[in-house]
Parts: C-alpha cells; sequence; structure tokens
C-alpha cells in the first residue's frame, strides 16, 4: 500500500512538472521549416481527347512562432520553389507548364492539440490551371490533415492511400530539445468520374528553438 501511495505520488509530481515545463511561457521561440518534395500525375479525357500530366516540385517554407497566453502565434517567412518540372501530353504531344504554374506553399496556423503541436499547412498554384486546350482541371496538391477545417470541401483526407498527413510532434519536445527533424510521407489517390490524380509526397519539418534577447 506504502509503494502504491508512493508510485501515485512521483506520478502525481511528474505531471506537475511536464505541465509546468509546457505552460511556463519561457523567454524561447522558435523557427519552423517545411520543406516538401511532390511527385504526381493526372489523366482524363476532354474533346475525345486524352490529357494526360506529370509534375515534380520541391518547395520550401521558413517561419517562426512564439507562445502566446496558451497557444502560439505564427509569424510568416519566406517560401520558394527549389525544384519544378511540369509537362501535359494530348496524344504525342507534350507541352511544359514549367512558365505557366507556379507551386507555392501556405503556413496557415500551428495549434496545440492532445499535448502535440499540430501544423496545417497547404499548396496551391498561383494561376488558375488551365490545360493548353483551354479547359479547366482541378488539380489538388498535398496539404496536411488539419487544413480540412478551413476547407472541408476539399475531403483530401479521405484519398490518402498510405502513410499520414498529420503533421504533429509533441510539444514538451520543442521546449526540452533545441533541434527537432521529423519527416512524413504519404501517397494519395483521387479516382472520379473518368477523371484521375496520384501524388507522392515527403515533408521535412525542422523546428528550433532561439532564446529571446533580454531587454535592456
Amino acid at each position: 500500500m506504502l509503494l502504491q501511495s508512493a508510485i501515485l505520488i512521483l506520478f502525481s509530481l511528474f505531471l506537475n512538472f511536464s505541465t509546468q515545463v509546457v505552460d511556463s511561457n519561457p523567454a524561447v521561440w522558435w523557427t519552423i521549416e517545411l520543406d516538401i518534395s511532390v511527385q504526381g500525375k493526372y489523366q482524363f479525357t476532354r474533346d475525345q481527347k486524352v490529357i494526360s500530366g506529370s509534375y515534380q516540385f520541391r518547395l520550401f517554407y521558413q517561419g517562426a512562432m512564439e507562445r502566446d497566453n496558451g497557444d502560439y502565434i505564427l509569424y510568416q517567412g519566406e517560401s520558394r520553389v527549389n525544384i519544378l518540372e511540369w509537362n501535359e501530353k494530348v496524344d504525342d504531344k507534350i507541352i511544359s507548364l514549367n512558365n505557366k504554374l507556379k507551386p507555392r506553399i501556405k503556413l496557415n496556423y500551428v495549434i496545440r492539440k492532445n499535448k502535440h503541436i499540430q501544423v496545417d499547412f497547404e499548396t496551391y498554384l498561383t494561376f488558375k490551371y488551365f490545360n493548353h486546350l483551354g479547359k479547366a482541371f482541378k488539380i489538388s496538391l498535398p496539404c496536411s490533415a488539419e487544413n480540412h477545417s478551413i476547407r472541408p470541401e476539399s475531403r483530401y483526407n479521405i484519398f490518402v492511400k498510405e502513410g499520414s498527413n498529420k503533421i504533429s510532434v509533441p510539444e514538451n519536445r520543442i521546449y526540452k530539445q533545441d533541434d527537432i527533424h521529423k519527416v512524413f510521407r504519404w501517397d494519395w489517390e483521387k479516382i472520379k468520374s473518368g477523371k484521375r490524380q496520384d501524388h507522392s509526397v515527403v515533408l521535412a519539418l525542422k523546428i528550433t528553438k532561439k532564446k529571446k534577447l533580454s531587454n535592456l
């Protein structure tokens, strides 16, 4: 009985310490980086022509965040396209769309949920996509699992076939470690009304702890 009581006391102290580590609002902030590589393809039929496309790109994003009354404020930073190759084919004719389409990455927010830091991001095209026949076709690009709260109509998550697009790390790790590196992978596929799209994603997340300068 005494042993059980001692264990319960130690466990209670551990929980209290863990909560203090997270909720003490230490004088730190963090940089957050996303490095995402995507390979995908699509195929559909218009005007009795089969149109197929393939693409690969690599995007980089860096921002910052800090603690604010139990949550986190996100400061938008820089983003850039490191690699882009986008081709489309009709019959035997291949056309490059590299100069017409520009994928971008956007970090929407960072939230606390179930003792984890969860990241919501999305990738998108800065120009509305039209194939070279002038027909519009919606290209679905990668986004995080949390993105459904912003764009529930996309239903992106239900078409994740393998892996996970839930970008999450335990919250206490960002306080205890100077650098956190984690890689996420998933495959996505959607087939609907004679249209097919799929892509594979590798996303590297890096969170680096920084110390705030003391007030002079």
